[in-house]
């Protein structure tokens, strides 16, 4: 009877045992399994993440070189018109300056007629600059534009001038045309070679002549 009671307790013992080790056995291998899914799922994740942040970021890469090319090629033109209005700008105010210093000089003038003929010339020259310049006086610094406007002032004072005592009277004013030529060749002069200075500075160059000679 005893032996039958210990042995049936003994079973039931060992039955529980076996199914406690198998319940704890199967729910480590479900944890485990739960546990490689869910890291096999994070290095995913990661990698995926990993490879979008460098696809975004080869973009922004690719995009910030584009707009800096952009940029640079916007500056590129601005400063190219930049040095082609400076030329221009130099050219056609020297062929105006000279046409001033023709017709108010003391020499070369050999019957009235050549007053008018040399006017005419300053003022052609006036006109070329102006249709040129007054369009395209933005692309300058404005001190510069300044300078230039009151040199173009300067000049039709001088040449209003000697036309009111020079040219239009019968017999010349020798006093007033000696001081307009000195103030065009002189003081006018000094104006002239100081923009020239200012126009070689916006170049960037020391050798404004050799330049100034190719572009004509």
């Amino acid at each position: 009877m005893n032996t039958v009671v210990n042995t049936a307790l003994g079973t039931v013992f060992l039955t529980g045992a076996l199914i406690f080790l198998a319940r704890n056995w199967v729910l480590e291998r479900l944890k485990n399994s739960i546990k490689h899914d869910y890291d096999t799922k994070l290095e995913a994740l990661k990698a995926s993440l990993e490879l979008d942040g460098q696809k975004t970021l080869a973009i922004l890469k690719a995009d910030l070189q584009l707009s800096a090319t952009e940029h640079q090629v916007v500056f590129s033109k601005l400063h190219e018109r930049l040095m082609d209005t400076v030329i221009e700008v130099y050219a056609l105010l020297k062929n105006m300056y000279f046409a001033t210093q023709a017709y108010v000089s003391e020499f070369g003038y050999s019957e009235e007629s050549d007053f008018r003929t040399n006017r005419l010339k300053f003022e052609e020259e006036h006109k070329k600059f102006a249709e040129y310049y007054t369009p395209r006086r933005l692309f300058l610094p404005e001190q510069t534009a300044e300078r230039i406007d009151e040199f173009q002032r300067q000049l039709w004072k001088q040449v209003r001038r000697f036309y009111r005592n020079v040219e239009r009277p019968d017999d010349a004013n020798s006093i007033a045309w000696d001081k307009i030529s000195d103030a065009v060749k002189e003081d006018l002069n000094v104006v002239y070679k100081d923009l020239e200075q200012e126009f070689r500075r916006l170049i960037g160059s020391k050798s404004w002549h050799n330049q100034e000679q190719e572009c004509r």
